[in-house]
């Protein structure tokens, strides 16, 4: 049995006033996240184990509105603040257009930035976004690595990094360790931005 299943079964079974959130049930949309004994956990994920006892807590990141439910808000306010494909317009396409291709190399990188589920597991766990005021945080940077790397998008993804701060990263790879679909988010994602700063930085002077 996973926590959330044991959430549902006291919700259906013993206390009916019992707020969380629990929607997809396939790991994918990242609302469930709970502590588990202190430590931020995907309630549809982490196993109950036998035996032990377990305290159930909202992430203490986040504003609580009831329960287990936080405000997750202020969080998706700053992943939306990086606009896909930003530049790109109706009017630009004439007949016959069609974009540039992706570099086939780059696919499996993109394709892994991809699986974010948005969770905010990584951000829970990142020092720097705790301590660093302004910084994006680690899913934001993912989001704009993957865009970074896609040729089609127009946007500075390496200037809207660098105002996010990305360069007071801890490099603690706490954001890998935690990321329940095993994304490279600071050697991959945040480190292809990096690397992206550094050639625009060379290419300045």
């Amino acid at each position: 049995m996973v926590v959330a299943e044991a959430l549902e079964h006291i919700y259906e079974q013993l206390d009916p006033t019992l707020a969380f959130r629990y929607e997809c049930r396939t790991r994918q949309c990242g609302t469930c996240v709970i502590e588990l004994n202190g430590q931020p956990v995907m309630a549809c994920k982490e196993l109950l184990e036998g035996g032990r006892d377990f305290v159930v807590e909202p992430l203490g990141s986040l504003p609580i509105i009831r329960d287990l439910v936080v405000d997750r808000e202020p969080l998706l306010e700053e992943l939306r603040r990086v606009v896909p494909f930003n530049g790109l317009s109706a009017e630009g396409f004439s007949e016959g257009w069609h974009p540039s291709e992706i570099a086939l190399e780059l696919i499996p990188w993109i394709k892994e930035t991809e699986q974010c589920a948005e969770c905010f597991l990584c951000t829970a766990v990142c020092p720097a976004y705790q301590s660093v005021p302004g910084y994006a945080g680690p899913m934001s940077f993912n989001k704009m690595a993957r865009y970074a790397l896609d040729s089609r998008d127009h946007s500075n993804r390496v200037a809207e990094a660098e105002a996010g701060k990305i360069y007071s990263c801890k490099s603690c790879f706490r954001c890998e360790e935690i990321c329940p679909n095993e994304i490279p988010i600071r050697s991959v994602s945040m480190g292809s931005v990096m690397r992206f700063s550094r050639v625009h930085r060379e290419l300045a002077k």
